[in-house]
């Protein structure tokens, strides 16, 4: 079931972050991979902290955006901010649609605390 998202709209993730941000060549893509691992290992195993690959491999892509043009061009990049959007609105909209199903599960008396 998790694994829909991602088979389906895998590939417009991989198109947008590899070719609309940046043109990584073999040596930018082996350091994106190392660094997202990197990053992913610390994070989960040492401080149990869930972390997701497809945001730390699309930041890890923009850091080279950045370098190889510049803050003020990546940041102006439409799939950039595409990006910053729906990591900034997902959240609220999770919060959200999970304070109403919790307001209609305890007036319907199926909430048990």
């Amino acid at each position: 079931l998790f694994c829909i998202g991602s088979s389906v709209f895998g590939y417009k993730v991989l198109k947008s972050t590899g070719k609309d941000i940046t043109r990584l060549g073999p040596l930018h893509a082996s350091l994106v991979s190392v660094v997202t691992a990197t990053l992913l290992l610390l994070a989960s195993v040492t401080k149990g902290i869930p972390t997701s690959l497809v945001q730390l491999n699309s930041l890890a892509i923009m850091a080279i955006s950045i370098k190889q043009v510049g803050y003020s061009k990546t940041t102006k990049n439409n799939t950039v901010k595409r990006f910053w959007l729906v990591w900034v609105t997902a959240p609220l909209v999770a919060l959200a649609l999970t304070l109403l199903m919790m307001y209609a599960a305890d007036k319907a008396g199926i909430l048990f605390y």
